[in-house]
């Protein structure tokens, strides 16, 4: 569905408290009645005219006597409560992937990235790979799976992940990485570099208690020898009986990567003790390995 970003910005703030109405029962309703949403608002007057305003625009459906608040609702409350934190402007869709959409922004005077949560949409099965409570909400699965990911940017807050600026529901307002590119998109000149530091974030992020789970190409953005880890989709704890092969996985698909895009072969010794205390055992299939190395192609 099509957002409507005129109906974003020009509605009042009657029909944002009919908006607030709908959405208030996502959690225990799939539908509600006329009177249910018109109680919550607290609107006395003209209250079917704002209704009929919000389902014009598609941010509430209607389905005979029932209605439902949609998700470009859901957009729409968002970005207006964004914008009471410092959202001036929301301009193109810049990226698109299987659980989120990217669209560029203005907020306090900066250019930013905002993310929007879209768990679901390729297969709403897979939304309990995620670990969250609310897996069975589209709406609370993304608005829990959007605050996890705004505490781990305010956890891992370095130069590696981009900045944290702001959080609603299932939109994330952060560091516009402008000078970066998703790493699955080039070809590096310095694998050895970008390896290495990738590693070494892995490593930041089990030092502070969590393994990523889901660490590859597609999550991780460049500039030179320069990173910024975009996305924490499935973080767990370390004390998560999960953990340990969380992190062989990560490291495997670094070692993957490299090996099949550059040739090279990865420096994994900063996780020697760890490897050691678990009796972990790398397993990376390097086809014509011996050969190159024989040649010294590597």
């Amino acid at each position: 569905m099509k957002l409507s970003m005129d109906g974003v910005w020009q509605i009042t703030k009657d029909h944002t408290k009919v908006l607030e109405a709908a959405e208030s029962f996502v959690k225990s309703h799939a539908y509600v009645q006329v009177h249910m949403i018109s109680n919550k608002s607290h609107i006395k007057a003209n209250f079917n005219e704002y209704l009929r305003d919000l389902v014009k625009l598609k941010f509430i459906q209607n389905f005979g006597q029932t209605f439902k608040l949609s998700l470009s609702g859901f957009d729409c409350l968002a970005i207006n409560s964004l914008r009471k934190l410092g959202l001036e402007a929301m301009g193109s869709q810049i990226g698109i992937g299987k659980e989120s959409d990217i669209y560029i922004g203005k907020f306090k005077g900066k250019d930013v990235a905002i993310k929007v949560h879209r768990l679901g949409r390729s297969s709403f099965m897979k939304i309990d790979e995620r670990n969250l409570k609310n897996e069975d909400n589209w709406f609370l699965a993304n608005k829990e799976s959007a605050r996890i990911e705004a505490e781990f940017l305010k956890l891992f807050s370095s130069n590696l992940v981009p900045k944290y600026y702001a959080c609603n529901r299932h939109m994330i307002v952060m560091e516009y990485l402008e000078r970066y590119e998703p790493l699955f998109n080039v070809t590096v000149e310095n694998p050895a570099e970008v390896s290495r530091a990738m590693l070494e974030f892995l490593k930041i992020l089990w030092e502070k208690g969590y393994a990523h789970g889901d660490f590859n190409e597609f999550n991780v953005m460049v500039s030179g020898d320069k990173i910024k880890v975009i996305d924490f989709p499935q973080c767990i704890p370390v004390t998560d009986s999960r953990a340990l092969s969380y992190l062989k996985r990560d490291i495997e698909c670094v070692h993957k990567f490299f090996w099949k895009k550059n040739f090279h072969v990865c420096d994994d010794s900063i996780f020697a003790d760890i490897f050691e205390q678990n009796n972990i055992k790398i397993d990376v299939h390097r086809s014509g390995y011996e050969m190159r190395i024989n040649n010294k192609i590597e």
